[in-house]
């Protein structure tokens, strides 16, 4: 039993490189991947601990009553210890889950404003100088619709804006 807890150590270890939920979206899916791996060790190490503890509900009979009582207390706290890493494990992978998600709501926003602006500049191509008062009154109308449409869109851009301040003091 001394590996096993030589190995939850080893696994600890491991994951609080991976524990830091900040950086680009790039790094974040990196460490999210690797965190994902650690599923493998939480269902195997499940295995041992019960392999663990078969085997000393099997042999029980044979040793000292004060040997036993160690030996399951010690089999309780690997558990327990075992249970308090794949909380955390959780737990990171969670945090790490909820700042992927504001990259994506961030792009989607960015890709959205971008459609707008790309909208916005067609429209405004289409800009000559018009001879006739009443083509001017019909330019002046068409570009006060542009204005007033990126007006509209005002507070997309400040949203838009505060979480990309957000995401770059995470990097």
């Amino acid at each position: 039993h001394k590996a096993q807890i030589a190995h939850q150590k080893m696994l600890w270890d491991k994951m609080t490189i991976y524990s830091d939920f900040f950086g680009t979206k790039s790094e974040l899916l990196s460490k999210y991947e690797k965190l994902k791996e650690f599923d493998t060790y939480i269902a195997t190490d499940e295995k041992k601990l019960n392999e663990i503890k078969n085997y000393i509900d099997q042999f029980s009979s044979n040793l000292p009553e004060p040997i036993m009582t160690s030996l399951k207390n010690d089999v309780a706290k690997m558990f327990n210890e075992h249970e308090r890493f794949k909380n955390a494990l959780q737990k990171i992978q969670k945090e790490i889950d909820d700042r992927l998600e504001m990259w994506k709501i961030y792009q989607e926003n960015c890709d959205k404003l971008a459609q707008l602006l790309d909208e916005t500049e067609n429209n405004l191509k289409g800009f000559s100088f018009k001879p006739t008062l009443e083509e001017k009154r019909e330019m002046q109308k068409h570009f006060h619709g542009i204005y007033t449409n990126l007006k509209e869109h005002e507070n997309d851009f400040d949203s838009l804006s505060d979480k990309a301040s957000d995401l770059i003091q995470s990097c």
